[in-house]
């Protein structure tokens, strides 16, 4: 998962309609022990309620309001247009933060790609270029279930858990993909009381798939090699129905000079590339004319 940046809560508290967190705390609290009236939500009973939470509860709500919070922080408008691309109404002067919890709470589909697009946005170091030649993406019930159940099976073979949600979204420029899944179980060791436990846990991890039609071009953001390589292959195979083009040895050739050799390009003048140590050292090497 991304990394989330510093949650501000009496910031967030104050950006957000206190009637959509009102509705937060009602469908999360329902049939909870609290002395706090949910009713006429304000600031200072938001405060009171998280101190009343128990340790789960209490983690629960952060973390909720820390990925609504993050999907706003990257890209102001990032809320706006996925509530414009899935026809969630909103108004001009709401926050950014009021949209994100209004996707959240009633519109969770919509809120996954936002959290998908924000998730890519914030892996810049982990995301890999790939050529797949192919502008035409004929995405159907059937592919989506191939593509769906081959993600499943390779996190089950590699003994990172059962649980993968995938989810699509076709737009008509590209093509976004969402994986939900685990990876290898941790324990730590923590105090429970006076005592020393052990406790294991499997983390959740997203991979972001994104496919940019007019280009041919698949981005990837993956846990690892291992699953990048899996995705790319998968996405040839099973999408784009030609495994031939994940096999390409020019797939990864995103920046390349070769079509300027191919179509014999000319140049009027001398034409020069600079290297970064050519750069440093002002020099150049001269590729002809």
């Amino acid at each position: 998962m991304p990394e989330h940046r510093n949650l501000s809560l009496e910031n967030f508290i104050n950006a957000v309609d206190l009637s959509l967190l009102e509705q937060y705390f009602v469908r999360l609290l329902q049939g909870a022990e609290i002395s706090c009236d949910l009713g006429g939500m304000d600031p200072e009973r938001v405060f009171l309620l998280l101190d009343e939470a128990d340790e789960p509860v209490k983690a629960i709500i952060l973390e909720d309001f820390r990925r609504i919070n993050d999907i706003c922080e990257r890209d102001l408008g990032l809320p706006f247009t996925v509530a414009h691309r899935f026809g969630v109404t909103v108004q001009a002067d709401q926050k950014p933060q009021t949209i994100a919890l209004k996707l959240f709470l009633d519109h969770p589909r919509a809120f996954n790609l936002a959290w998908a697009l924000y998730s890519y946005q914030a892996s810049w170091s982990n995301i890999s270029q790939h050529w797949l030649q192919k502008s035409e993406v004929r995405l159907d019930t059937e592919a989506i279930n191939r593509f769906s159940d081959e993600m499943e099976k390779f996190f089950i073979y590699r003994n990172q858990g059962d649980e993968c949600q995938t989810s699509f979204y076709d737009e008509c420029q590209r093509l976004v993909i969402l994986v939900l899944h685990g990876t290898h179980i941790r324990t730590v060791t923590c105090w429970q009381g006076r005592k020393l436990a052990m406790n294991s846990f499997r983390p959740a991890c997203e991979d972001v798939l994104i496919y940019d039609k007019d280009r041919a071009v698949l981005s990837v953001k993956a846990s690892g090699r291992v699953d990048r390589e899996h995705h790319i292959r998968s996405f040839a195979r099973l999408i784009l129905e030609d495994c031939s083009v994940g096999d390409d040895p020019r797939r990864d050739l995103i920046y390349t000079l070769e079509p300027l050799r191919e179509t014999g390009f000319v140049w009027s003048s001398t034409c020069l590339l600079y290297t970064s140590d050519a750069a440093d050292e002002e020099d150049s090497v001269d590729l002809g004319g």
